[in-house]
């Protein structure tokens, strides 16, 4: 080895290791030993790169476990993070409970409170109206009257039906309550004022009711019942109502004067209605109208009705349902006519109907199905008749055999058709038959 080269080599390793190193390399000619020096070298150089190596491992696994931990760390913390969000959540989805179950229950409490005081409020006005429908001032009692049809209908929540009609009966309790007949033009003033004035608050009344009982009315009555027994009517209109549910004009009178007309034109009576004039009497100078009215179903009551003056027009009605009861009705004045009525599908009943004075028509009205009876009914004496010019039956079956002719004019000679009426054999006296039916003649 040339000089310098050892001494410069020795200087990297420990001085015992040098000195090893610098006699183990001189051989017996004083020459040096090339390959245990390499092997020296070799040997350094791998173990600084074995260290190097195991420090950068070292390194890495160290970095490895750190995010490691970190993930951990991290994980650990999203977990508590979200328990911390589930549990605010929890408290915040609690609280909402709370707060809303307790909402309802102030709402509850407040809607409770709102009735009783809704109530209270109605129950006093009812009270304060009351008292005023019986006030002796006109516009005091139209004023109640008005009041109580409003009352009526502010009464309009599902449970409050008994109140509403509560104010209805009042109403018709007013008209049941006996009124003075006209008095007549010549009448001082002290007499046909107060008689007017009191006439008008009753004509209100029906109208106020009228106007409750057509088809879409604001605020419909049809629901409820009317009573008017023994009511006296002079007046009023009842045009184009629907009677739906019971109304009773038992034994009321209908004696219409001084130019005013008693009217259901184009009345509807509805199934399931119950409409009673049992017992009515029909009188007076102007007419009581049933024209163009409609009798599709439920029950419809003339039963022991007084038809004595005047006229009853249900002139173009059209019976097609229900049931319309004359059995017992007298007819011993005035006009009734039934001109150009449809009998099409209703049983109308006149059994035991008695005829003196009246004129009954049914001029050119069409018999088509259903039954119409006169079943024991009493034709005179007496000066009147009943009509059947022009009728026209095809389907319907009209039962007039059985009736009692005591000299009263029965016209059927002027009627046609495919299905005659049913008549009793042989001559009656007063009864004139129909010429076009060959087989009723017998």
């Amino acid at each position: 080895m040339p000089a310098g080269i050892v001494p410069d080599y020795l200087a990297l390793v420990p001085p015992a290791t040098a000195a090893h190193l610098s006699a183990a390399g001189a051989g017996p000619s004083g020459s040096s030993s090339t390959p245990v020096w390499a092997a020296i070298l070799a040997s350094s150089v791998v173990g600084a790169c074995v260290a190097a190596a195991t420090s950068i491992l070292t390194t890495k696994w160290r970095n490895k476990q750190a995010d490691k931990e970190m993930s951990q760390a991290a994980s650990l913390a999203e977990t508590q993070m979200s328990e911390t969000a589930r549990i605010a959540g929890n408290t915040i989805s609690d609280a909402q409970h709370r707060l809303r179950d307790e909402l309802d229950a102030q709402r509850e409490r407040l809607a409770k409170q709102l009735a009783q005081d809704r109530r209270k409020l109605l129950s006093d006005r009812f009270a304060a109206i009351s008292v005023q429908l019986g006030d002796d001032s006109r516009s005091a009692r139209l004023a109640a009257v008005y009041g109580l049809a409003g009352l009526a209908d502010d009464w309009d929540q599902p449970d409050e039906a008994g109140q509403r009609q509560t104010c209805i009966d009042v109403l018709c309790a007013y008209l049941r309550m006996p009124v003075a007949p006209y008095p007549g033009d010549k009448a001082c003033a002290e007499v046909l004022g107060p008689w007017r004035a009191e006439h008008e608050v009753r004509h209100a009344i029906v109208g106020l009711i009228r106007a409750h009982l057509l088809s879409g009315a604001h605020k419909s009555w049809q629901g409820c019942d009317f009573d008017f027994t023994r009511a006296t009517f002079d007046g009023g209109s009842f045009k184009d109502a629907e009677f739906c549910k019971r109304v009773r004009f038992h034994g009321a009178t209908f004696r219409p004067g001084n130019g005013a007309e008693v009217t259901f034109e184009e009345a509807a009576f509805r199934p399931g209605c119950e409409v009673e004039f049992w017992g009515a009497t029909f009188a007076g100078t102007r007419s009581i109208v049933f024209r163009k009215a409609k009798f599709t179903g439920g029950s419809v009551m003339f039963r022991d009705a007084h038809f004595n003056e005047g006229a009853v027009v249900f002139d173009d009605a059209q019976f097609t349902g229900g049931k319309v009861d004359f059995s017992g009705a007298e007819f011993s004045g005035g006009e009734i006519t039934f001109r150009h009525a449809r009998f099409g599908g209703a049983t109308v009943l006149f059994d035991n109907s008695t005829y003196s004075d009246a004129t009954v028509g049914f001029w050119d009205t069409k018999f088509k199905k259903g039954q119409v009876s006169f079943d024991r009914a009493a034709f005179g004496p007496g000066s009147g008749k009943v009509d059947f010019g022009g009728s026209f039956f095809i389907g319907a079956d009209v039962q007039l055999e059985t009736a009692a002719y005591n000299g009263l004019s029965v016209n059927l000679a002027h009627v046609s058709g495919s299905r005659p009426p049913k008549l009793p054999p042989g001559p009656r006296r007063g009864l004139s038959r129909p010429s076009k039916f060959p087989s009723a003649a017998a």
